[in-house]
């Protein structure tokens, strides 16, 4: 596939410093490793807003707070569930507990970074641009209803998943939430 076919954004001048400085250049089928990357990234964001948007937790939630309030309960009740039921609970009601995993989490989220400023300036803009080519290639792909919830979803996922106090925010707003209309959850 040629560059011109290929659906995913291809390098521009600024994007050739940092493929230098990061190592993403071509493989051995002609792709760059940030076309791959990108992709990569396109089906796991994907797939997790497809999740998010389709539970019975998100639609509800939809319906009493709106979209922006709901993304943020939906994505902490998705967060929660990812845990067993001891710990689960732990998380819900112990701030410390919680703390403790949200850091680990967004910890893990981190890529490592090059040490050398030259580098590490390259790594961050060609981060941006792969998350960027990502929420673009989502926000196509999605039919006009599904745009304006996915399109909320991503922002929501973006600041609950940059801080610590963007997680505690998630955090506090999913128990209000369920505490008010779902105490089955709270």
């Amino acid at each position: 596939m040629s560059r011109q076919e290929s659906a995913l954004p291809t390098h521009d001048a600024n994007q050739h410093s940092a493929t230098a400085a990061t190592g993403f250049g071509p493989d051995l089928a002609g792709q760059t490793q940030y076309q791959l990357i990108v992709q990569a990234s396109i089906e796991g964001w994907s797939a997790f807003i497809s999740t998010g948007l389709s539970t019975g937790f998100y639609l509800s939630a939809r319906e009493r707070v709106g979209s922006n309030r709901a993304a943020r309960a939906t994505l902490m009740h998705l967060y929660l569930a990812t845990f067993g039921p001891v710990e689960r609970r732990e998380l819900e009601t112990n701030v410390d507990s919680f703390l403790h995993y949200a850091t680990g989490f967004l910890r893990e989220l981190q890529l490592p970074r090059p040490a050398d400023p030259a580098a590490r300036a390259a790594f961050l803009r060609m981060s941006r641009h792969i998350f960027a080519a990502s929420m673009r290639e989502i926000l196509k792909s999605a039919d006009v209803e599904t745009r304006r919830d996915a399109l909320s979803f991503m922002r929501t996922m973006t600041v609950v998943c940059s801080s610590v106090d963007g997680m505690t925010e998630a955090w506090d707003e999913y128990k209000e939430y369920c505490h008010r209309f779902h105490p089955q959850f709270a």
